[in-house]
């Protein structure tokens, strides 16, 4: 498993389906606050696969999937012992792309945060735009303390002690490493507690709103439409959004989009 993801590309999100696929999602309102006192049990930590010489039941990494690596690495000590600020290739989203079109390097600290969602869920919404986001800048602001940590150790060095230098840099590794598990162990724990919650105040929400019963109305009305009208926007579609009378901006969405999330369509 790759370091720099601890639920693979979910990352904690598996509890709503997920297209990996390109996909438009609406606009949403704007999320709670996270809830920073949430308690975070953390996961067994994750470490880069090791493959002895010989040995015959390890497998390869599935065609396709980039190979595990981490901090510690060889070639990223050395990196740092040049330079206690390397940057990895692929770890900074470039300006003007959004956070679920770039995949990233798995030492990055937005690494498997930010899966592409078609569903319209707005707990899944809150969690990439506010849970998510204060998970990754955590990790770097570790990851500042594991810089100068590092920069202040070469200092104390001795003229051409290379021994000492390497030392920090490995140091700083070991650090680099820690601040990406704990990202990991964020978007498990801290946000995943965070969704079933939302989840939850989402429902009562909704069942006191009386938004299922109008989506339901709402769904037989567009199943009549001709399929040429039926389409947000549409002459038939338009006469069957009023019957979405007391349903929220938000739950209108969701009805629209993906309305038995909350119980709203029964099968009879």
């Amino acid at each position: 498993m790759a370091l720099g993801s601890a639920v693979g590309r979910s990352v904690g999100f598996g509890l709503v389906v997920m297209i990996v696929t390109a996909c438009t999602t609406p606009s949403r309102p704007k999320a709670d606050p996270v809830d920073s006192s949430l308690a975070v049990p953390p996961p067994p930590p994750l470490a880069s696969a090791e493959v002895e010489a010989g040995a015959e039941d390890v497998e390869p990494p599935p065609t396709g999937e980039p190979p595990p690596t981490a901090w510690t690495d060889a070639e990223h000590v050395a990196a740092l012992v040049r330079d206690c600020g390397y940057v990895p290739k692929d770890s900074v989203r470039p300006q003007g792309v959004k956070r679920s079109d770039f995949e990233g390097s798995q030492l990055s600290c937005a690494y498997g945060l930010y899966p592409q969602v078609c569903a319209e869920d707005p707990c899944v919404f809150e969690q990439q735009d506010v849970c998510a986001v204060s998970c990754e800048r955590t990790c770097d602001g570790c990851a500042r303390t594991c810089q100068g940590s590092c920069k202040s150790c070469k200092v104390a060095c001795k003229k051409d002690d290379d021994t000492c230098v390497r030392a920090c840099a490995t140091s700083c590794a070991g650090c680099r490493n820690e601040c990406v598990l704990a990202k990991d162990r964020c978007s498990s724990g801290t946000c995943t507690k965070r969704y079933d919650e939302c989840k939850r105040a989402m429902q009562i929400k909704w069942d006191k709103s009386g938004c299922g019963a109008a989506c339901k109305v709402f769904h037989k009305c567009i199943d009549a439409c001709p399929q040429a009208e039926s389409a947000a926007g549409g002459a038939c579609s338009n006469v069957c959004e009023k019957k979405l009378g007391p349903c929220t901006a938000q739950f209108r969405m969701v009805c629209r989009y993906n309305g038995r999330m909350f119980g709203a369509i029964s099968d009879d």
